[in-house]
């Protein structure tokens, strides 16, 4: 499980298929953007499992109970040197 989800190359996490069953994702999910790219931006690797329901999803808020950010939309924080920021 290397490839690219975004390139729907990776077999789908059972978890997530069974998700996408009972709360169907947006038709159009917010901040996505090239994983490949942001991972070399940052110098490392996201969880298949995380960039397969950003990529149904987007980042925002479930069901009024959790948070789930998307790393996409933030280059302005990580690409102006500073690491420190928490993605």
């Amino acid at each position: 499980m290397n490839a690219d989800p975004a390139e729907g190359t990776v077999p789908m996490d059972s978890y997530l298929r069974e998700f996408i069953q009972l709360v169907p994702p947006p038709s159009e999910p917010h901040a996505n953007g090239n994983w490949k790219q942001l991972e070399s931006d940052l110098g490392l690797t996201f969880p298949d499992d995380y960039k397969q329901y950003i990529t149904a999803y987007g980042g925002g808020t479930l069901c009024a109970l959790f948070e789930i950010g998307s790393p996409f939309g933030l280059e302005s924080h990580y690409k102006k040197g500073n690491r420190s920021c928490f993605i």
